[in-house]
């Protein structure tokens, strides 16, 4: 218990020169020694956690590098959202479609100033985001078309293509079947592995695969006057015609005929136009209540 008295007493340095020579060599001076190296040596190290906090919070935070690329990709990705979002929008809004409704006729200009007549029931796509360098368009029905000069101009049906520069032109493309007439200037007409150069005065007309020409007397497309005409239409194409000028619904289900009709009858009135069929095909009508019409054999 002495010793670990005088011990305390010279870790803290109160020991006095007298007391350790009373001590003599009851002691070991040496070891005493190390024990109070080794004690301040502690006693540093139980200073030292409070200052190292304070270092560690001082000292300047490093990013990590897992956390740098993670928000450059993040950004990345909502860079090329925002980017195909605006190109989509733009793709969306370049595209036109104009229909013209049974029963209706439509009137309008394309990019490069061309003149469109859209017939009833009728239907024109186009791309006007790149039309001064790819003037071409898809129908579906009857179009009348007076084209500017410029680039090569065309008009893609389902029943064949039709190219011009600049000249006017009626393509109808109905069921299986084309006619194209050409008013002014000259009009290429191909289908599959065939094409036929039209001029002024004459139409074309593909129907399954064959190809027949004829004469045109008129400057401009009939039924832009007002007038509907069939070239050797079958009875259905007739009915379908004045289903689409009038918007009627024309029932025939008991008239089976494979004859053809040419002739010319109005745009603007119905009972004339039906008179004509009836004295036609021999047929007469009955108005349903829902305001349709019947058509029966005599």
């Amino acid at each position: 218990m002495k010793e670990d008295h005088y011990l305390s007493r010279l870790l803290s340095n109160d020991l006095s020169e007298e007391e350790k020579q009373a001590l003599g060599k009851d002691i070991d001076w040496q070891m005493f020694e190390k024990i109070k190296e080794h004690s301040a040596q502690l006693s540093v190290l139980q200073r030292e956690p409070g200052n190292m906090l304070q270092t560690v919070l001082a000292a300047p935070k490093k990013k990590s590098l897992f956390q740098k690329h993670s928000f450059q990709w993040i950004a990345a990705a909502a860079m090329l959202l925002l980017f195909t979002g605006i190109g989509f929008l733009f793709l969306k809004d370049s595209k036109t479609s104009i229909y013209a409704a049974r029963g209706t006729e439509k009137a309008f200009l394309l990019p490069d100033g061309s003149q469109v007549s859209l017939n009833s029931d009728s239907e024109i796509n186009f791309d006007k985001s790149d039309w001064k360098e790819n003037r071409t368009l898809s129908l579906t029905g009857e179009a009348y078309f007076k084209v500017v000069k410029g680039s090569k101009f065309s008009v893609i049906t389902p029943n064949g293509m039709v190219q011009v520069l600049g000249t006017q032109f009626n393509v109808r493309s109905r069921s299986k079947r084309m006619d194209v007439a050409c008013y002014e200037g000259k009009v290429r007409v191909s289908e599959k592995n065939k094409e036929e150069i039209v001029t002024p005065g004459k139409i074309v007309t593909i129907n399954k695969g064959s190809w027949l020409v004829n004469k045109v007397n008129v400057s401009q497309p009939e039924w832009t006057a007002n007038q509907i005409v069939f070239r050797a239409d079958l009875f259905n194409e007739v009915t379908a015609e004045l289903e689409r000028k009038y918007n009627v619904t024309i029932k025939a289900n008991k008239v089976h005929t494979n004859k053809e009709y040419t002739g010319t009858v109005p745009a603007d009135n119905l009972d004339i136009a039906l008179q004509i069929i009836e004295e036609t095909f021999n047929l007469k009508r009955t108005q349903l209540a829902n305001g349709s019409y019947e058509l029966m054999n005599k």
